[in-house]
Order: C-alpha cells, then sequence, then structure tokens
C-alpha cells in the first residue's frame, strides 16, 4: 500500500521548487519592468536600480510563490497566512538593513554578485523560516489578521515610494541618476 504524503511534507517539496522558482524570477525581474515600462510593471518589478526598487524582487517573487503554495495546500496549514505574509515583508526589509549596515561598516557593494549572492540567501532564508515555522507546534492562525495588515502596508509603502521617493540614498538609482521610474 502506498503511503500518502503528509501536507508538511508536500509544503516542503513546494518549498524546494520554490526556492528554484523565485530565484529564477530575480534573475529576470529587472528585465520585465524594462521590456513592458508602466504604471502596472512599475507596481511588481524595479522602476530603477536603486535599493529600495530592488526589495520589491524578493517581495513580488516571494508573494506570487506563497499564494501558489497558499492555494496547492496553504488552506491546510494553521498559520499559514500569518508565516507567510510576514515573511513575504521581512525579506526586503532585511536586504535594505543588511545593505546599509554593510555600506555603514564596510562601503558599498562593489561586486553585482554580492547582490545576487545576498538575495539568494535571503530567499533560502525565507523558505527555511517557512519550514521551521510551519513544522512548529505553535498556531500562528490567531496573527493571521496583523500579518494581513502588515503586509498591505508594506505593499502600500512600495507603491507610493516608487512614484513619490523620498530624496534619500535607498530610493537613488545611481546608474541613471534618478529618483523613481527609469525604465
Amino acid at each position: 500500500m502506498k503511503k500518502k504524503m503528509t501536507n508538511h511534507a508536500k509544503l516542503f517539496v513546494l518549498h524546494g521548487i520554490g526556492f528554484v522558482i523565485v530565484c529564477f524570477y530575480g534573475s529576470i525581474a529587472h528585465d520585465l519592468a524594462r521590456i513592458s515600462p508602466g504604471f502596472f510593471t512599475y507596481m511588481l518589478f524595479p522602476s530603477n536600480l536603486c535599493l529600495w526598487e530592488q526589495g520589491k524582487i524578493l517581495l513580488t517573487g516571494m508573494s506570487i510563490w506563497f499564494i501558489i503554495e497558499y492555494l496547492i495546500i496553504g488552506r491546510k496549514i494553521k498559520g499559514f497566512v500569518f508565516i507567510h505574509t510576514i515573511i513575504a515583508v521581512a525579506l526586503p526589509i532585511l536586504m535594505l538593513m543588511i545593505y546599509m549596515l554593510h555600506s555603514q561598516v564596510f562601503g558599498e557593494f562593489s561586486l553585482e554578485g554580492a547582490h545576487i549572492v545576498l538575495s539568494v540567501a535571503l530567499i533560502l532564508s525565507g523558505f527555511v523560516t517557512s519550514t521551521i515555522m510551519t513544522l512548529s507546534q505553535k498556531d500562528y492562525s490567531p496573527y493571521s489578521p496583523y500579518g494581513i495588515i502588515i503586509y498591505m502596508m508594506v505593499i502600500i509603502a512600495f507603491a507610493l515610494l516608487t512614484f513619490l521617493p523620498p530624496k534619500s540614498g535607498i530610493f537613488y538609482d545611481e546608474i541613471h541618476k534618478v529618483f523613481g521610474p527609469y525604465w
């Protein structure tokens, strides 16, 4: 008799697939905004090469994958919504904090490879954190409304600050010498 795969095992497999897909998504996200510039693409993809806009790669990629996981198996897992909304918003914030801390201590990242390695490490840490939290005995379900509210606030912040960026370093695209959308 064939043993049925548990929901947690299915999620683990989906996380492995998701890791590859989100990394691939990150590798093409810039090109998507350049190919078809416009309001919708500026909302989902980096509208320039500033640090703030790079956070969209993590936020959008992880959000899309977590929605897919939710539709496949997430509805059957306690606390899925809270865990995954918090992880999706935490990754771009962590990226900003790491870049800013590194810049203060060591100076700017000088290699594009360092940006890629950091992004891949953050994506991997998001999936590992999800696995750990999902396998824990803690029920995060009561916190789901808070996760959704925080998620929506971050989405609104990204939307507003894409088109109305403050004149601050993390919003400045040094390559194209612009604040706000470039493509």
